[in-house]
């Protein structure tokens, strides 16, 4: 017997078709889907943006206001995007009122800057300062996936507290 699917199912392999370069329509079809409260489809409606050319997502992308939606479309672009895109994906991140999510949101975030990292490099003296600044209140705290996150980030920024905090 066949158990029947879910709604989050269906929708799910709706996005799912749109894995495939070529289908500009993937663009408007996965978009409202984004931010989803269910990972795995905001999982499929970032990779059906993934399999199509960004200049036809990039300015959605950057332009976009809600915060789930946003973060995962700045972890698509720095996926597909260039190093010359980080400056603009650092301050779209940075307009996310981290305090204002949720903890699970926050990790979103934090795993976004962490890529932005590793695939582009350090980020600029003024935008460092600012991130640090931002992580920087937040560590310690009461949870052990926030600190695991924040202590790699702040050691790969070299913010001077890190260390005194960590020990």
């Amino acid at each position: 017997e066949t158990t029947p699917l879910t709604e989050e199912n269906k929708l799910r392999r709706k996005l799912e078709a749109f894995h495939a370069s070529g289908k500009p329509e993937a663009i408007t079809a996965a978009w409202p889907y984004i931010g989803h409260p269910d990972r795995a489809i905001r999982y499929a409606a970032r990779i059906a943006l993934e399999h199509q050319a960004v200049e036809g997502w990039k300015a959605k992308a950057l332009a976009e206001s809600n915060p789930a939606a946003l973060t995962n479309a700045m972890i698509g672009l720095t996926r597909n995007g260039t190093a010359n895109d980080k400056p603009a994906i650092l301050n779209a991140l940075a307009k996310i009122n981290y305090l204002k999510i949720s903890p699970n949101q926050q990790l979103d975030v934090l795993r976004a800057y962490e890529l932005v990292f590793a695939r582009f490099g350090m980020p600029e003296t003024a935008q460092k300062a600012k991130i640090v600044a931002l992580l920087d209140a937040q560590y310690p705290s009461n949870s052990a996936e926030h600190n695991k996150a924040y202590c790699k980030l702040l050691v790969f920024l070299e913010a001077p507290s890190v260390l005194p905090k960590t020990l």
